[in-house]
């Protein structure tokens, strides 16, 4: 077993080190990683009752051209699309009625990203390429907070049952601040490409946000109580409740026709 193990790492070994240098064209790329998505809160009691970091997963296609000006720079152009999923969780204190009050809250992000990329690269030998770059487009996010009131002796979660008692429940379910937004947004791609063959590349970097999507309440749900009840103390629709940048590590493979 370790002599085949050792045999198939000498061969990726010898077939990195025999790469050429990628061929320019047309490509088709996928990718997948990693997202931080960092929550900035309008208002302080928001910053200390929500998180403001919910890590989470992202998976992208890239389809553009490979431009070489020289045998060692160049330029690739290319759209790409990321989509990203997040969860934070952080848990909550505030003094009630002389007593301390619990709260698990938590923050669900989605994203939807649409870009017009531009990436200058270097070309360090026949196999590793150094890049660096931006991209210019539109970002849409749904923020969903979610506020879960917590009995500290049992674990259950505390819901309102009418405008003036509650009750907990052992499968209880949150109350729900839905928030959406868009924007223009300007991220600086950065990493490293590794030339496997003429036509086929792994890419290794981060896109790093420059400008935050401000997003806005567009609702509130409290299960047990009626939408009409819940209107009554949300927040109102429409109003800014904090801004969000994402911050992705991805890497991808790309094939060159």
């Amino acid at each position: 077993m370790k002599q085949k193990t050792l045999l198939g790492m000498l061969g990726l070994i010898v077939a990195l080190s025999t790469a050429s240098f990628a061929k320019d064209g047309v490509f088709v790329g996928i990718n997948a990683g990693l997202v931080n998505s960092r929550i900035d809160y309008k208002k302080k009691t928001s910053r200390s009752f929500f998180p403001v970091d919910a890590p989470g997963y992202s998976v992208g296609l890239d389809i553009g051209y490979t431009q070489s000006f020289t045998k060692i720079m160049g330029l690739r152009y290319y759209v790409s699309y990321n989509f990203s999923q997040s969860f934070g969780e952080k848990s909550a204190f505030t003094p009630d009625n002389g007593s301390t009050t619990m709260y698990n809250n938590g923050a669900l992000i989605l994203n939807h990203m649409i870009l017009a990329n531009v990436d200058y690269f270097i070309k360090l030998d026949s196999m590793f390429e150094l890049y660096a770059g931006f991209g210019l487009g539109y970002s849409h996010f749904t923020a969903n907070l979610l506020q879960a009131k917590v009995d500290p002796k049992t674990g259950y979660i505390i819901m309102s049952t009418n405008s003036s008692s509650e009750e907990a429940f052992p499968n209880g379910k949150p109350d729900t601040y839905f928030n959406e937004g868009a924007s223009f947004v300007l991220p600086i791609n950065v990493g490293l490409s590794i030339n496997i063959t003429e036509h086929q590349s792994l890419r290794m970097g981060l896109k790093i946000p420059l400008i935050a999507t401000d997003f806005a309440a567009m609702g509130l749900n409290i299960p047990l109580l009626s939408q009409a009840e819940a209107d009554m103390i949300a927040p109102p629709k429409g109003e800014i409740q904090g801004s969000i940048k994402n911050f992705i590590a991805q890497i991808g493979y790309s094939y060159t026709f």
